[in-house]
């Protein structure tokens, strides 16, 4: 292999690092936003703490998702009148590149959710 060979696959495989560290965030929010909306339509049936406890071991199973929310818990709030359940997540994520930090978000993922009935 030539010298300018190498270079080359330097460069790309730097590139599709770099491009994995700037996606991952908002990857690891899309698939966050997917399980809060699962939780506020679970939380609908079941209690809050229930609720919770199923979230966190959602997260367990997740792996790397469980860092970003240790400092700041899901909270479910219940409306029993109306049967309805609103989850709010939020949580800060960041970009870094070889350790130098680029640029650090702050997510905000919000869901209501009304209680559904099955009628045949």
């Amino acid at each position: 292999m030539s010298f300018s060979t190498i270079l080359k696959l330097a460069i790309v495989g730097l590139i599709l690092y770099s491009g994995w560290e700037v996606a991952s965030p908002f990857i690891d929010k899309y698939v966050l936003t997917k399980e809060v909306e699962n939780i506020a339509q679970y939380a609908t049936i079941n209690t809050q703490e229930r609720s919770e406890r199923e979230f966190q071991q959602r997260i367990t199973n997740k792996g790397n998702l469980k860092r970003l929310i240790q400092s700041s818990p899901l909270i479910i709030e219940k409306d029993e009148y109306n049967n309805t359940a609103r989850a709010v997540l939020k949580y800060k994520d960041k970009i870094e590149i070889f350790g130098f930090l680029i640029k650090e978000y702050e997510f905000h993922i919000e869901h209501k959710a009304a209680r559904v009935d099955k009628k045949f």
